[in-house]
């Protein structure tokens, strides 16, 4: 059986694999940024927000960090993780409580500038 086209197979690979979630982290939390901002400077009554994308975000980012960094051996590193849970949710924990501080600094924000969240 041959490997998907998605997964890397070199170093190189693993790097701009890295290099798209950068961008894709960086896009995703710009566009949630960007469309906030506009909206409580534009003043609306009600604003949605999306903690997925933030969430999804931070995710990419740090994912397209570790790989830029680390190449093949990085990503073949957090494939290993899907295997033991255990280790998966011990990695993941700090970029958990991450998320979590975004999400309610994100809310905390809003409502300093008096939006209910």
């Amino acid at each position: 059986m041959s490997t998907p086209l998605w997964q890397p197979g070199s170093d190189r690979a693993a790097r701009l694999l890295g290099l798209g979630f950068l961008l894709l982290g960086t896009g995703l939390l710009w566009f949630q940024w960007h469309t906030l901002r506009s909206a409580v400077e534009r003043g609306e009554t009600t604003i949605a927000q999306f903690p997925a994308a933030i969430a999804l975000g931070e995710l990419a980012l740090a994912l397209g960090l570790l790989w830029v960094g680390g190449g093949l051996r990085a990503y073949t590193w957090i494939r290993a993780l899907q295997a033991d849970k255990g280790r998966l949710w011990l990695t993941l924990s700090p970029l958990l409580l991450l998320i979590l501080i975004s999400i309610l600094g994100l809310r905390s924000w809003l409502s300093a500038h008096g939006y209910e969240s």
